[in-house]
């Protein structure tokens, strides 16, 4: 409630005056910043023993944990592949402009007690576009590539972090995902590396929009009034402490 100072003016608790007779009014706008919206994908893969060549693996069509697929070479960036991987091959559809924003897990092997040889085990991460209605082939971009390397003896309960950070590509604006475009994970063994021992990894990949986004808001405030022939207070920040008080 206003209180009556000394002067016989009517002030606000904090000693300000509130305003009376003629006033003027001035726009503000409040504008305020909403976070790229995400999503997340988690991958679960096996790898075994019986892929056997050095291509990269696709996760199966009818059993997607399982890495069994060859894509029938060993994939390079840009070069153009198979319209149809899209649609059997791919782990996430991006719903907007977005990025890949982090790579975060574990790899593990099994069965190493017979291997002789170390193995090196490569994870991709790619995007590709889709010709709707048509074959035509279309590019594949790598987004994420990281190697694993078991020394003979590695146990089953021995682990590897899969980690985004290692490679620059990743939160990286320059490697957008368009909107409908897919993104496909790869699985290969190091090049004539006799195959041996089977591989287990879980990891999760998040996705940020593009497009930042913002909300955006007016509002009127009470600047200056008069009274009496004489300014009585000026409010020059629109700041909840120096708005007046309503009787």
């Amino acid at each position: 409630m206003p209180r009556v100072n000394i002067t016989g003016r009517n002030t606000t608790p904090n000693g300000l005056h509130l305003n009376t007779g003629l006033g003027t009014m001035a726009d503000f706008n409040l504008v305020t910043a909403v976070e790229n919206k995400e999503l997340s994908c988690n991958v679960r893969m096996r790898y075994s023993a019986s892929s056997s060549s050095s291509n990269d693996y696709f996760s199966a069509y009818n059993h997607s944990p399982q890495f069994t697929t060859s894509a029938g070479a060993i994939l390079v960036s840009g070069n153009k592949y198979a319209n149809k991987f899209a649609a059997i091959h791919s782990q996430f559809i991006a719903p907007y402009d977005c990025i890949l924003k982090s790579v975060d897990g574990y790899i593990s092997p099994a069965g190493f007690s017979s291997c002789e040889i170390e193995q090196n085990i490569t994870i991709s991460v790619w995007s590709k576009s889709v010709t709707v209605g048509g074959t035509a082939t279309t590019d594949m971009t790598l987004l994420f590539s990281q190697t694993f390397n078991f020394a003979i003896g590695s146990g089953n309960q021995y682990a590897l972090q899969i980690d985004g950070t290692t490679d620059s590509k990743v939160n990286n604006s320059d490697y957008l995902i368009n909107d409908k475009e897919s993104v496909i994970v790869s699985v290969k063994r190091g090049v004539d590396e006799e195959p041996c021992g089977n591989f287990t990894a879980s990891f999760n990949m998040v996705f940020k929009s593009n497009n930042s986004q913002t909300t955006s808001d007016d509002f009127k405030l009470n600047t200056i009034s008069v009274a009496n022939n004489r300014y009585d207070n000026t409010v020059s920040n629109p700041d909840k402490s120096y708005i007046p008080l309503q009787s």
